[in-house]
């Protein structure tokens, strides 16, 4: 957008110029007024792309996100999604509860799956975090993992 409004400006003052050396001033306005609207576009257009970045909006789908991570055996849930970044540039954090009595080594292993699984599935993720939390151990035993997802 930056070149484009370099040349545009720079060929509405040659024509301008053109145009004033023969008499027709009013090209001139034509052209600023052009040019005016043409920075208000770029202008709307950054505006319109950085917003979410700036916002720290969520750009990437968080459901599917949660769903990749469900796919890991021993995640009983996934929740506080976080995405943040521009689509080639992407950062992800997320958190899962497993079972208390899960390893530490095997918790280790669920992040990196989890990790592995999101970056597969949406290209430019430079960093995917996995908060490992451990589900409540008095919570109803009765309940199985798949009824929690």
């Amino acid at each position: 957008i930056h070149t484009a409004s370099d040349i545009w400006v720079s060929l509405s003052v040659i024509v301008s110029l053109i145009a004033i050396k023969f008499g027709f001033y009013w090209v001139d306005t034509v052209l600023s007024f052009g040019i005016a609207l043409y920075f208000g576009y770029a202008a709307y257009t950054i505006i319109k792309d950085n917003v979410m970045v700036l916002t720290d909006g969520a750009f990437l789908d968080v459901e599917k996100i949660k769903n990749l991570a469900l796919k890991e055996h021993g995640v009983i849930s996934c929740h506080r999604v976080r995405t943040r970044g521009t689509t080639s540039n992407a950062y992800v954090d997320l958190h899962i509860q497993v079972a208390p009595e899960t390893t530490t080594m095997m918790s280790h292993r669920l992040g990196h799956n989890i990790e592995t699984r999101i970056k597969k599935e949406f290209p430019g993720i430079i960093e995917v975090l996995v908060h490992l939390e451990t589900f409540p151990a008095d919570h109803d035993a009765d309940r199985t993992e798949s009824s929690l997802r």
